[in-house]
């Protein structure tokens, strides 16, 4: 029960961020792509920390018998992409500081 109350308490400001950060991510011009890029990148974590809140119910759910464990086949170069591609902002402004 406390974890459904946490979660819900967390997840509905960032909801309202996501729904502010797609908002904004329509008022930018494409050619602004580094501020594009962040607005993205944002709004990415934010659904990250969505998921996880989704993982502490399910944990949840799968302690009080309410769920089933299944597995099922991911693409491990979609896996890898989206767990690196929150890091390619960052990369970017390390190319303008770091020397080779």
């Amino acid at each position: 029960m406390f974890v459904r109350y946490v979660s819900h308490e967390i997840r509905t400001p960032l909801n309202a961020v996501v729904i502010g950060l797609n908002y904004m991510r329509t008022c930018l011009s494409e050619t602004d792509q580094d501020m594009v890029d962040l607005v993205e990148e944002v709004r990415m974590s934010c659904d990250a920390a969505v998921d996880i809140l989704n993982d502490l119910l399910t944990y949840e759910k799968l302690d009080g018998g309410l769920l089933q464990i299944y597995f099922k086949h991911e693409d491990a170069f979609d896996f890898v992409g989206s767990v690196t591609r929150p890091f390619n902002q960052q990369v970017r402004l390390l190319e303008g500081v770091l020397e080779y």
